[in-house]
């Protein structure tokens, strides 16, 4: 439904959530049109549409979304307009992280500068340009064409103009970085161009052909090499990349013609190790899986995989989970104290991964099967232990996995853990001093917010307290306050002044009641006992000008409740 005004919506009872401006309507719409569009005539008209949208008094807007509406004002040929566009992305770069801000600041100067050519204005594309390549270089395919664009650029301002030695030195400066970034930034620009075919755009195979034009004597051949191994893994030619990966650690690296020194060579190199170290640990693991209880293959896993940790530390991501593979083959080759000492180490490098949660849940269930087979054997000192440890496990799964699942957060009563000696089916209740509760009251209570401050008005216990407490011998004498602990299944009724409830007893020798409180401040007005404890909604109505209360009670029951 649709609304002149924000107003208008609030009155007709539309909660903020369910509102939205047909700004902000139109916006998505032309995201996703420029998302699903690349390289058509739809994705101009939704840049053109984003355009629009931005541009309006008080939008404010993410440097992706601004970047999209100043392309379209572009390939409209507007280019007053796309040049004021890109100069707010631009501004709201301001402040943005390193990576932010290489990921923009070089193409937007580009079409700065591309836009200023197409006004004929040389003098200030050359200095979009140089802008780009100098104080926001960082992004190899964009360096190189703000560096060749700034050298065109000049030489028409030389032409155009008499002889300037101002000009001549910032020709000079175009050509030493056209020079340099066409030098230096070929084999940077095919890499990074391959990366993106196989990261963003999972086109494996034309990454593979974009990686084969990485020169042997670039920096990152051996990068472009282990990861042609990756595409064709992810292309399901398993047997072809473990080959490549083996070729390249135990022949390549080694291999004293491609011996370095190179601090940068060898950062490069250590990358790569990384990578196909993992990536045949990882095909290992999947043909061992295959295989079954075949243990040679589970020996691969471990020859691969089981020093990763040690060799790149770094790898926070990838550490973790080949330790999780190491582990697995560990049990798998019934090696229960390697898998402890992995998981162990899991746990004290990585505490906070979600491997380490997965691997302490996977130990768990090993542990459970083995823990069953001890109680069958009769070994009760044994089969405690192991659940002492599964216990341990549990915590550590729960922890650190982002998701845990609800059937490993605790135990079921009666479940696969144990017979009754080590887990009973109704675990005795926590006491304190003498019997009385461990923690300190109130044990429930009733609290009232203030909307409109978002600050608590008002909190009061629900219910007196047990009878067991309030009497026990160890409190006689003391003025307690109502503790609380009557729980309910019940709702509330709201009048103007009162709020009603129905309270459910707290022991077995306590009374349900139904109480009605001051809705400002909490106060108990008064209350009656019911026969049994309280489950719907209390309602109320009014017949012959008297007021009832009804409501629903345990055992299929209804009572209504009335002043004389």
């Amino acid at each position: 439904q649709w609304y002149t005004t924000e107003e208008a919506m609030v009155a007709d009872k539309h909660s903020k959530r369910n509102r939205q401006t047909a700004s902000d309507m139109a916006l998505r719409i032309a995201q996703r049109v420029n998302e699903d569009n690349r390289g058509n005539t739809l994705q101009v008209k939704a840049q053109k549409l984003i355009s629009l949208v931005v541009n309006q008094p008080g939008v404010a807007v993410a440097p992706d979304v601004l970047y999209d509406a100043a392309q379209g004002e572009y390939y409209e040929r507007n280019y007053t307009a796309a040049v004021s566009g890109f100069k707010r992305v631009l501004a709201a770069l301001e402040g943005e992280d390193s990576a932010r801000r290489i990921e923009f600041g070089p193409k937007v100067l580009w079409h700065i500068g591309r836009c200023f050519q197409k006004t004929g204005r040389h003098l200030e594309a050359a200095m979009a340009f140089m802008e780009g390549c100098t104080l926001w270089q960082g992004d190899p395919e964009f360096d190189s064409q703000n560096a060749q664009s700034f050298y065109r650029a000049m030489g028409e301002v030389r032409r155009a103009t008499a002889e300037q030695q101002e000009y001549e030195d910032l020709y000079s400066q175009a050509e030493t970085l056209a020079a340099t970034f066409g030098a230096k930034d070929r084999e940077t620009i095919l890499f990074s161009q391959g990366e993106k075919l196989r990261r963003q755009e999972k086109d494996f195979a034309g990454a593979v052909a974009k990686y084969a034009e990485v020169s042997a004597g670039s920096e990152y051949y051996e990068k472009a090499l282990v990861n042609t191994a990756v595409c064709r893994y992810r292309l399901g030619d398993s047997a072809a990349a473990l080959k490549a990966f083996d070729d390249y650690v135990d022949g390549f690296v080694h291999d004293p013609k491609h011996a370095t020194t190179s601090p940068l060579a060898l950062a490069k190199r250590k990358e790569a190790l990384a990578t196909a170290s993992f990536y045949r640990t990882l095909i290992a693991y999947q043909i061992a899986e295959q295989a079954g209880a075949v243990p040679a293959t589970w020996e691969r896993v471990l020859t691969t995989g089981a020093d990763y940790h040690l060799d790149f530390p770094e790898q926070d991501i990838l550490s973790p989970w080949t330790m999780t593979m190491v582990m697995n083959a560990n049990l798998r080759t019934d090696n229960l104290e390697g898998a402890k000492a992995i998981h162990a180490q899991m746990v004290e490098l990585y505490p906070e991964s979600k491997r380490t949660g997965a691997a302490s849940l996977q130990f768990y269930n090993t542990l459970q099967a083995d823990q069953e087979a001890a109680l069958k054997a009769g070994d009760k000192e044994e089969a405690t232990d192991m659940l002492r440890e599964m216990v341990r496990l549990l915590a550590l799964g729960n922890g650190a996995t982002p998701s845990p699942s609800f059937t490993n957060l605790r135990y079921v009563p009666n479940g696969k853990l144990g017979p009754e000696s080590i887990h009973p089916a109704r675990p005795p209740r926590v006491t304190g001093p003498q019997g009385l509760p461990l923690m300190k009251p109130p044990y429930s209570r009733m609290t009232a917010y203030d909307m409109n401050r978002g600050e608590i008005a008002w909190q009061t216990p629900t219910g007196p307290g047990a009878d067991r407490v309030r009497n026990h011998p160890a409190l006689a004498g003391l003025e307690l306050p109502p503790l609380g602990g009557q729980q309910t299944t019940s709702g509330t009724l709201i009048t103007k002044t009162l709020l009603v409830l129905g309270l459910g007893p707290a022991g077995p020798n306590d009374s349900s009641r139904l109480v009605a409180y001051d809705k400002a401040t909490g106060d108990v007005l008064g209350q009656a006992a019911l026969p049994a404890r309280p489950l719907g909604t209390p309602m109320t109505y009014v017949i012959d000008d008297r007021q009832f209360i009804v409501l629903t009670l345990q055992g299929a029951k209804m009572v209504a409740l009335a002043l004389p």
